[in-house]
This record gives C-alpha cells, structure tokens and sequence, in this order.
C-alpha cells in the first residue's frame, strides 16, 4: 500500500495510477494525516446481461408472463371466510362500526 498526502498524489498522479494499473497497488491519499481517497484496480466484473452457455440447452414452452387460467390455479387448502359469491348472504362484507353513545 501506497500512502501520499494530497499535493503529492496531484503531482505524480500518472505514475500512482500506472502502478496501480500493472501492479495491483493499493494507494491511500491523505490530507492532514487524515485518510481521505484510496485508489484500488479496478476489478472487471462479468457481464450479468449476457447469457450462461449452461442455460442455452433451457427451454421454457410457455410464457410466464402470462397470467394463469382458472384451472391452473392451485386448489385452496384452507377455507375462504366469506363466500365466493356475495349474494348469498345478507352481511355486509365490513359491517359499519358500532356508535358509541356520550354521557355529557
């Protein structure tokens, strides 16, 4: 690791990056004793959109962003707490809160 105060870092800056650039060094640039930059090789990623050659034997025969019928949806394994259809009962679905009376 590589330390420089601030003007000496603006003074030899090409030689500070050409090290870090061909031998991996690390460069800390203080100001008043204090650590304020580092300068690290820049570490390639890989590309995230460009497609995995194990993926490519993948075949999707449907759409998944299409939305399901009703007779792919998975049956309900616990009850509903009110009915599908709503006409037949005669409760509301929220009942109105209950008016609490004064005494002044």
């Amino acid at each position: 690791m590589i330390r420089v105060n601030t003007h000496e870092a603006k003074t030899r800056l090409s030689e500070l990056l050409s090290k870090v650039e061909c031998k991996q060094e690390t460069v800390v640039i203080y100001r008043s004793g204090v650590p304020v930059a580092e300068l690290l090789p820049w570490k390639k990623t890989r590309d995230l959109l460009r497609q995995n050659p194990r993926l490519k034997k993948v075949v999707f025969h449907e759409d998944a962003s299409l939305p399901l019928r009703e007779d792919e949806w998975p049956k309900a394994s616990c009850p509903t707490p009110w009915p599908a259809d709503r006409s037949q009962t005669d409760r509301p679905l929220f009942p109105k809160a209950r008016q609490r009376s004064r005494s002044v």
